[in-house]
């Protein structure tokens, strides 16, 4: 069984371009998602240019993702990054949205959330 604890810690110093690699598919995306909304919250105590920088950080994520796609996988690393390519797509999509209103809108940011729960 996979410790939570190990998993968390393993995506905190490992690149994630080899992370999402050398983990089992569910746990990639449950373990982005938990770092997805723990990055969001600090972004948003910054304030907009915590958004903005975050922003940038989550194209550069999609962006190296995207190129292991095109490189050699296995079955199940290309089944785990298609899923993980739509929710980066959406949740850099979250982000913008929020950077470009110059403000974070509570419900807006609830129902971004709940789409990737």
């Amino acid at each position: 069984m996979i410790k939570l604890e190990f998993l968390l810690q393993a995506y905190a110093v490992e690149p994630r371009s080899n992370w999402v690699i050398d983990w089992p598919g569910q746990v990639v995306l449950c373990a982005s998602q938990a770092y997805w909304t723990r990055e969001v919250h600090e972004a948003i105590r910054v304030g907009p240019g915590g958004l903005k920088d975050y922003y940038g950080a989550l194209c550069k994520q999609l962006g190296d993702v995207v190129e292991l796609v095109r490189g050699k996988l296995t079955k199940q690393a290309r089944t785990t990054l298609g899923a993980l390519v739509v929710i980066d797509v959406h949740a850099r999509d979250a982000v913008l949205e929020m950077v470009e209103k110059g403000r974070v809108v509570v419900f807006s940011w609830e129902i971004s959330h709940l789409k990737l729960a």
